[in-house]
C-alpha cells in the first residue's frame, strides 16, 4: 500500500515538536491506543509500544537525524512478510513562528492485507496521531488548547 501522510502546523518551535516526540513517558499522551513506552527514543535504540487491550505490544526501531528533523519508527516481520514504517519530518518556515511536521506512515508486505489495517485505519490512526501530537506539542510549548 502507498504510505498516507499528514502535514500539521503546531503553535511552536521545531526544537519544542522534537522534545515532544522524543519524550517516550509522554507518548501516552499523543499516540492513540498506547498507555506506556519502555526504551529511549534516539537514534539506533528499540522501543516497545504497551496498547491497551491487547498482549501485542510493538517493538519499533528508532532512526533519528543528527539535526533533529528526522525521526522514524520501524518494526517488520521475518522475511519482510510484514513491515511498518512511520516517519516525522520536521521543517521551520523562517517567514513565520511555529514549525511543520510531516508525518507519513506505511505498511507493506507479503501479509499486509491479511494482517495489516486497511487504509481507512490507517487513515484514522495518522489522523488521530497527528491531532494528539499538535496538542501535545502546544501544550508542552505553553499555549492554550486550540478551540474545536
Amino acid at each position: 500500500m502507498e504510505p498516507l501522510s499528514v502535514r500539521i502546523e503546531p503553535r511552536a518551535t521545531a526544537a519544542q515538536a522534537w522534545d515532544v516526540m522524543t519524550d517516550a513517558d509522554g507518548y501516552r499522551e499523543w499516540v492513540p491506543e498506547v498507555t506506556g513506552v519502555d526504551g529511549e527514543v534516539s537514534h539506533g535504540q528499540w522501543i516497545t509500544l504497551h496498547r491497551p487491550g491487547t498482549d501485542r505490544d510493538l517493538m519499533l526501531h528508532v532512526t533519528a537525524s543528527a539535526d533533529r528533523r528526522l525521526l522514524r519508527w520501524e518494526s517488520g516481520a521475518p522475511l519482510g512478510m510484514l513491515s511498518e514504517r512511520c516517519t516525522f519530518i520536521l521543517t521551520e518556515p523562517e517567514a513565520r513562528y511555529g514549525c511543520v511536521v510531516e508525518i507519513e506512515r506505511g505498511i507493506g508486505g507479503s501479509l499486509e492485507r491479511l494482517l495489516g489495517d486497511g487504509p481507512d485505519e490507517q487513515r484514522g490512526w495518522l489522523e488521530r496521531t497527528a491531532a494528539g501530537l499538535k496538542a501535545a506539542v502546544e501544550r508542552r510549548a505553553g499555549l492554550p488548547a486550540a478551540s474545536p
